[in-house]
């Protein structure tokens, strides 16, 4: 039976680690060079590349073409090229295990270089990526302006398991293809919020537009005239805005739906305005802006769940809904409607289907108003029929919601799929039975022991200086 060695990593992490008798422990420092990059003043940058200057790569931009940055090519200190590991030093997350960089590097960013020819950059690069070594750095940690950053002292003292030359191929070649099934497996399972998204949106528009209830209107004799319209708004005393506008589309009957405005059947008013510094912090009551709720105070201005509109910025156009007692700030437009004539829950699913954004990208800030909403057109289907709309729409954005949290959990066994295979490949387990196989690969020259002794005789040859003679000072 094949023997197994181990080690105690010890200080805040503290983790026993297992390798094959036929493996070495070595300290980081001892076979991976960690070099660490240079900062040229900002003075220098430039936002355009030049015949002398160089990308120089940041760990926050480094995969953006809208943040690109140069510097003269005679300030560059240290470089790397696409086959090169890099090492994140600053997160969050700390400890980003990069490749496929070219230009010269920051002080955000290390490149780890095997020391000899003791790993390749394949290997390397796996073997930086196991859960194990990032647990073990981010145990100790710096705090650098904010953030969290890699302690380069700790992490050159990590245990870093060593196979035989030989092995080192058989593992790679192994996660080569074990993780490129996991990655198609990945890419397959990151298609599906898509689909539920275009799902979604495509059940929104089936209803608004009738094709959901089809059948539903076959059985019932439900209907929505334009007399109906008129009685039910003077009973609940409804101010239409659709009056004001300067171009009015006259109500129609469509079969037994209405087709309207916008402002036939909504109103809209700014929130109060409440900025984040005069919020109550331990309050309890959620404040909402465009994207929902951004803050807590303990004072509210609407006093029931109220549908609201994002009025302003990135989030123009997106509809929420809120809780009963809530306060509402003007970054966000608050709905009113006859509720004799439309349901809260058909008002919110009916919203949410409509392109609210109307002209909002004429300006460099987006924004609406109920002047740019109210001449919107759609239709309105009898409040009977919107009661089995919004309940065939829960039904299925139920079963959409269970399909999502399965998407979630599948993939969370897919990521830690990664790192059991990582972990059994970096603890021997992938190739026992390539070790049994092959006794001679691993022993003797071939040996860990033997390669991190020739690596050991190289160093101290290029540390030990020359002697000098007389003649040769002369």
């Amino acid at each position: 039976m094949e023997q197994i060695k181990s080690i105690f990593v010890e200080g805040s992490y503290s983790h026993e680690l297992r390798i094959p008798e036929s493996w070495e422990y070595a300290r980081l420092d001892e076979v991976i060079k960690l070099e660490g990059g240079s900062q040229p003043p900002k003075s220098e940058f430039r936002f355009e590349s030049g015949e002398s200057l160089i990308r120089l790569i940041q760990i926050r931009d480094y995969k953006s073409d809208n943040h690109k940055v140069y510097i003269p090519k005679e300030l560059a200190r240290r470089f790397v090229d696409s086959n090169d590991v890099m090492i994140g030093r600053y997160g969050p997350p700390i400890f980003q295990i990069l490749r496929g960089l070219n230009g010269a590097y920051n002080v955000a960013l290390m490149k780890a270089v095997p020391v000899g020819n003791i790993f390749s950059n394949d290997y390397l690069f796996r073997y930086l990526s196991n859960e194990d070594l990032y647990n073990y750095v981010n145990s100790a940690s710096d705090r650098t302006a904010g953030q969290s950053g890699v302690n380069k002292e700790h992490l050159e003292k990590y245990p870093v398991a060593v196979p035989p030359l030989a092995e080192q191929q058989q593992i790679a070649a192994k996660l080569d293809e074990l993780l490129a099934q996991v990655d198609n497996l990945k890419t397959r399972l990151d298609t599906i919020p898509k689909i539920i998204k275009r799902f979604r949106q495509s059940v929104l528009a089936s209803a608004v537009s009738g094709k959901l209830t089809e059948d539903w209107r076959e059985k019932f004799d439900f209907e929505v005239t334009v007399n109906l319209y008129n009685e039910k708004i003077k009973e609940d005393e409804f101010k239409v805005k659709a009056n004001n506008l300067r171009v009015i589309s006259p109500l129609s009957e469509r079969s037994s739906w209405l087709s309207l405005q916008f402002g036939h059947l909504f109103n809209v008013k700014s929130g109060s305005g409440l900025i984040a510094k005069d919020m109550v912090t331990d309050g309890n009551i959620p404040v909402y802006g465009g994207n929902g709720i951004n803050g807590y105070h303990d004072q509210n201005n609407i006093t029931e769940e109220t549908i609201v509109i994002g009025r302003v910025g990135f989030y123009c156009g997106s509809v929420h809904l809120t809780k009963n007692i809530s306060w509402v700030t003007d970054n966000a437009l608050i709905v009113s409607f006859p509720k004799s004539l439309i349901t809260k829950d058909f008002s919110y699913l009916l919203l949410r289907a409509t392109n609210l954004r109307v002209d909002s990208a004429s300006t460099a800030q987006p924004v609406i108003s109920g002047t740019k909403i109210y001449p919107i057109e759609i239709t309105l289907p009898p409040i009977e029929e919107q009661t089995e709309i919004v309940t065939r729409i829960e039904q299925l954005f139920t079963y959409a919601e269970q399909i999502e949290q399965r998407v979630k959990d599948a993939q969370a066994r897919v990521n830690h799929l990664t790192q059991a295979i990582l972990a059994k490949a970096f603890s021997g387990e992938l190739t026992a039975d390539w070790r049994a196989q092959n006794p001679e690969l691993i022993s003797d020259d071939n040996s860990a022991a033997a390669l991190l002794a020739r690596i050991k005789a190289e160093r101290e040859t290029v540390a030990k200086p020359k002697k000098t003679g007389k003649k040769a000072q002369a």
